[in-house]
């Protein structure tokens, strides 16, 4: 192999002394060229040779192994575990069995302190929604007790816009009271006025007075109220004609639309 290599070193180095050798024209190109085809088919002799070597002793070391193992099969196991250094294995077995007892522990540490957190979660979760819902129910009773007062509120205002009416309702009966009276009071005059044989001597007042009552009307000259009654509705609608808001049209119409 040696001899092999040295070989190969001499032969590069003629390889690349060769071409300075050309140019200085010491040997023609073409005999350079015959040179290096003899020194390449040389090295391949020599490679063969040395190819053939290896393989030939590799075989001897198989057929003696082979041999020993059929002859003394117990020896070869037993030079073979001789020649076999297993305490360090043996060793970073321990060492990695080791590791994983310290892992496993440590594993099991952290999933049951994982699991005192997530118990501990839950409880919190759980006041919380306690805590919710006991802040919604104050808050639903807090509402409740609103609408109470807000009812309550207006209640009181009802019960007051109620007393008003029905004190304006005792008002304006008694007002209906007094001008009932008063018409009948007319009434009784201008019966009286009837038996009287000259028209031109009754009063001009008592006169329309006469024309209003054909037509449905009473009125009450002192509090300019109006009464207008239609017979076929049988309807009665009062009117205080003496409000500065009525105008003579709206008035002359709402009677019209009423008799």
């Amino acid at each position: 192999m040696l001899c092999h290599l040295g070989f190969e070193r001499n032969l590069m180095v003629f390889i690349i002394g060769a071409p300075r050798l050309s140019v200085l024209g010491d040997i023609p190109f073409w005999e350079f060229q015959d040179i290096f085809t003899c020194c390449c088919q040389k090295v391949n002799k020599q490679l063969q040779t040395h190819l053939f070597t290896s393989l030939s002793y590799l075989e001897l070391s198989l057929s003696i192994r082979v041999t020993m193992v059929l002859q003394d099969p117990a020896g070869l196991l037993r030079q073979t575990l001789e020649g076999c250094d297993i305490q360090s294995d043996l060793d970073t077995i321990d060492r990695i069995a080791a590791s994983l007892r310290v892992l496993q522990s440590e594993r099991d540490q952290r999933i049951h302190t994982e699991q005192r957190e997530l118990q501990l979660m839950s409880e919190k979760l759980s006041q919380q929604l306690q805590t919710l819902e006991n802040t919604e129910s104050s808050k639903m009773r807090n509402d409740m007790k609103k609408k109470i007062k807000e009812n309550q509120s207006s209640e009181l205002e009802l019960n007051k816009t109620l007393k008003e009416v029905t004190s304006n309702k005792q008002e304006l009966s008694t007002t209906l009271s007094s001008l009932v009276d008063e018409l009948s009071s007319l009434e009784k005059q201008i019966e009286d006025l009837d038996f009287v044989d000259d028209i031109e001597d009754k009063d001009a007042i008592v006169l329309k007075l006469m024309v209003y009552r054909k037509l449905g009307l009473k009125i009450d000259m002192k509090s300019s109220a109006m009464i207008i009654y239609n017979k076929e509705k049988n309807l009665t609608d009062f009117l205080n004609y003496g409000d500065e808001k009525y105008s003579s049209y709206f008035i002359s119409n709402y009677i019209w639309d009423r008799l």
